[in-house]
Formats: C-alpha cells, sequence, structure tokens
C-alpha cells in the first residue's frame, strides 16, 4: 500500500489560529496526543492565523500513507481536540470496489 494524500485545510475561525496533524492515537483525547508529533512525515499543517476581512488562510500537505489502518486529525491547540476538533481517516489496502460517497 503506498497512498499519496494531499490534506487541504483552511481556517474558517474568526477568533483564533488552528493547526492539523495525523496521529496515530485515537480518542478520546483526554491527554495532548499531539505531544507525539505526527505519525507520518509530512502529515503537519502548522498554525493558520484566524480568518480576517472575508479571508481564510488555506495551507495544504501532501504526504504518503503506507501502512493501512486509522490515522487521526486533530487540532494541535490545547483543549481543542475535547471541543470536538479531531477526524479518522482509514487507510486499507483492499481495492475500492463501492462508491463512498456519502454526505
Amino acid at each position: 500500500m503506498n497512498s499519496v494524500i494531499t490534506l487541504q485545510f483552511a481556517n474558517q475561525d474568526k477568533d483564533g489560529p488552528h493547526g492539523i496533524e495525523v496521529t496515530l492515537a485515537p480518542p478520546p483525547y483526554n491527554r495532548m496526543a499531539m505531544m507525539d508529533g505526527p505519525a507520518i512525515h509530512g502529515a503537519f499543517v502548522s498554525s493558520l492565523p484566524a480568518a480576517r476581512n472575508d479571508t481564510d488562510p488555506v495551507a495544504q500537505t501532501v504526504f504518503q500513507i503506507r501502512q493501512p489502518g486509522r490515522y487521526y486529525y486533530l487540532c494541535q491547540y490545547l483543549g481543542h481536540t475535547a471541543d470536538g476538533m479531531y477526524g479518522k481517516l482509514i487507510a486499507d489496502s483492499r481495492p475500492d470496489t463501492k462508491n463512498h460517497n456519502t454526505p
């Protein structure tokens, strides 16, 4: 398995900065999982400033997933994962035979 992932991140929050990284640590996040560092080299978007003047700061990173498994993306700022700023990526080495376009 060798999947190339392009992750684009836009900070639409006018109240503060955000960043994102991919980790192997699953929720719940009762500790600072981001302190482990990214699980995959390059799977990291450093701090983006707060949105201003109808402009959302945007950053992009490209990385490879070489092993099947569950990976989690989360905001690196203290308390943000506890507020729900995280999600899951599933890397599966089986051929994709279904349409996974779900809302």
